[in-house]
């Protein structure tokens, strides 16, 4: 048998996801699996026909659809697509390929995923949906977005992971539509550094009161300061004046934040100087430029 051979191919991606659960195996050597990786990775296109077949087989679905993602085998969207339909099970790797090869036709069932599917499919789709950068599913993630804020079960009992996961991919998308929404994630405090990082990402101009109020002791300000420095340097031009201001008139601090000694394990408490020169420079010179 030819080791190109599409039933070669096929041999392989079944003992690959087949053979941790063969009974004289206690323990399989993990130089097993990556070496069948490295054997089916080598035959390049060759490979292709062998692994989209094995998308079929539930037992090998999970692996093919990793080999899928990896190779970035444009044939297998729409066999990974009937797969995500068929079952929960492997929808984090089905998702995560489709992320990786980031073919659009893929969006409308990654967004039907993140609204359904199990808690790491969810995470998965979201992130594939974000490498892709669907302009068409920034609508549907607000809308689970803003529907995961206004759960208020115990944070023991949230997906916050998804939560994080939608915050970080309205980032990656880049879409204005999303700030709103992101400034009310500012409240949530599980996802309240992230969503600084990304609105300063994002560089939009309503988002600069809201992140003003954060510059203070307490709270990571350096995160906040960087996020109004990059919307200065993307959107300065656009800033309302009062905005420009209040930025011109902030003031330096010393903020106390908390680190780990790991060779006592204790926390420590140093003091940081917060310096927001810097801003306060742009903001009057977009000032001066205004004859203001």
């Amino acid at each position: 048998m030819r080791s190109n051979d599409p039933s070669c191919v096929k041999a392989l991606v079944n003992a690959l996801g087949t053979y941790p659960n063969h009974p004289w195996i206690h323990k399989p050597p993990k130089c097993l699996g990556a070496c069948i990786e490295e054997r089916l990775k080598a035959m390049g296109p060759t490979a292709f026909e062998g692994i989209v077949w094995s998308l079929s087989n539930p037992k090998t679905r999970r692996v093919a659809a990793r080999l899928c993602g990896e190779l970035r085998i444009t044939c297998s969207v729409e066999p990974l697509l009937d797969a995500l339909l068929q079952g929960e099970r492997d929808g984090d790797v089905i998702a995560e390929a489709l992320g990786k090869i980031g073919d659009l036709r893929a969006c409308a069932s990654l967004v039907k995923c993140a609204a359904e599917g199990t808690q790491r499919a969810r995470c998965s789709a979201i992130k594939a949906l974000g490498k892709i950068k669907c302009p068409g599913a920034v609508s549907p993630l607000l809308g689970i977005l803003s529907e995961a804020l206004n759960d208020r079960r115990p944070a023991s009992q949230r997906p916050d992971q998804a939560t994080r996961e939608l915050v970080t991919t309205l980032g990656e998308i880049g879409d204005s539509s999303a700030v709103p929404t992101l400034i009310a994630a500012l409240s949530r405090v599980s996802v309240k550094g992230l969503a600084v990082v990304v609105l300063g990402k994002i560089g939009d101009g309503r988002a600069v009161q809201p992140l003003l109020k954060l510059v203070k002791p307490g709270f990571p300000a350096q995160s906040a300061i960087d996020a109004i420095l990059n919307i200065l340097r993307m959107s300065a031009g656009s800033l309302q004046t009062g905005d420009l201001q209040d930025i011109s008139r902030l003031e330096d601090f010393s903020d106390v934040v908390s680190e780990q000694n790991y060779d006592g394990y204790q926390a420590l408490e140093r003091r940081v100087n917060i310096s927001c020169g810097l801003i306060r420079s742009l903001a009057k010179d977009e000032l001066n430029r205004r004859n203001i």
